[in-house]
């Protein structure tokens, strides 16, 4: 229970950001106090504790390796690279953006990526031939989401390195860490419904096929997009189900 300074309490318990409803510190209103994570407040009592949707992600320092591939975050050194894939007609299209025009382009984008410590590199043979970024997922279009640990990934791959299975490989070890390091419950990702390959990556993965929405590319264009789901759940048992089969 909070007494009779309750108008201080809530103030030294709550991050600045925060506020109620309310300037009296007896009449504290009925009122939920939102954030990444929240807090039912009734007649001065907290109530319920809930994990709010997109998990904050900071991949400063992580380097994760597969049989072929190493992930780590982007940096200047890149940049070549980067424009290198980023330029070449079909790739960006893919995923809703036109080839970068310049190398002045790529540097911006790539400043994007490294400030925004969200985006691994994808390395192969020392050079940088695509992404995976670790995206906000749209809240307002999943609220069904609301009380679980989430985010949306999204990928790009080199065109030369199309059909190698380079891509399921990285992406199936990002899933891997945000599921055991990060600890969330859900990843999210979604392909237009005229990209075949990235469909099939998804699908190698595990994801499974939940509803289609209009997604805004930066383009200019609406593009009709099926949303796809892995649950952390799921993934532990295909992790069991492949190892079954791999013992056999």
């Amino acid at each position: 229970h909070i007494g009779i300074n309750s108008k201080v309490l809530l103030a030294a318990m709550m991050p600045a950001t925060w506020a109620t409803a309310s300037t009296s510190p007896f009449l504290i209103p009925p009122v939920l106090i939102r954030s990444r994570v929240s807090f039912f407040i009734y007649n001065h009592c907290i109530l319920q504790q809930v994990v709010i949707m997109n998990k904050n992600i900071d991949i400063t320092g992580i380097e994760l390796h597969t049989k072929r591939l190493m992930l780590r975050p982007w940096s200047m050194n890149d940049l070549d690279d980067f424009f290198a894939y980023a330029s070449i007609d079909g790739v960006g299209q893919m995923a809703g953006w036109f080839p970068h025009q310049n190398i002045e382009e790529s540097k911006k984008i790539l400043k994007m990526f490294i400030d925004g410590k969200k985006t691994f590199a994808i390395v192969l043979d020392g050079r940088a031939v695509g992404s995976i970024g670790i995206e906000e997922y749209d809240e307002k279009e999943f609220p069904e989401f609301a009380q679980e640990k989430v985010r949306e990934i999204g990928f790009v791959l080199a065109k030369e390195y199309w059909g190698r299975g380079l891509m399921p490989e990285a992406a199936e070890e990002v899933i891997r860490w945000l599921f055991e390091e990060v600890q969330l419950d859900r990843i999210l990702c979604g392909h237009f419904l005229n990209n075949q390959q990235s469909k099939r990556v998804q699908m190698k993965c595990g994801f499974v096929p939940y509803r289609v929405i209009s997604y805004q590319t930066r383009m200019g264009t609406a593009e009709q997009t099926m949303m796809s789901f892995l649950t952390k759940e799921q993934w532990q048992d295909r992790c069991m189900t492949q190892k079954d089969k791999s013992s056999v």
